[in-house]
């Protein structure tokens, strides 16, 4: 690859992880005000399913940037 398209791939696997950056954000914002807000009134196996989803959406936002990384070589 030529010095112009290690740099493309550079910046478009720092757009890739910016977007699932973003979209893990908004997951944590989600799990936080959901724990707040409804603590109380949810059920054991809902807070157990939510923070299952959570936890692939982490392991998925984790799986994305080291995919992200290794296009790069």
């Amino acid at each position: 690859m030529s010095e112009a398209e290690l740099i493309d791939a550079y910046y478009l696997s720092l757009d890739a992880i910016d977007g699932n950056f973003e979209f893990w954000f908004s997951a944590t914002a989600a799990m936080i005000a959901a724990a707040f807000l409804a603590s109380e009134k949810m059920s054991w196996s809902l807070a157990l399913f939510l923070a299952g989803i959570y936890a692939l959406a982490s392991g998925l936002f984790v799986f994305k940037l080291f995919s992200a990384g290794e296009a790069l070589h």
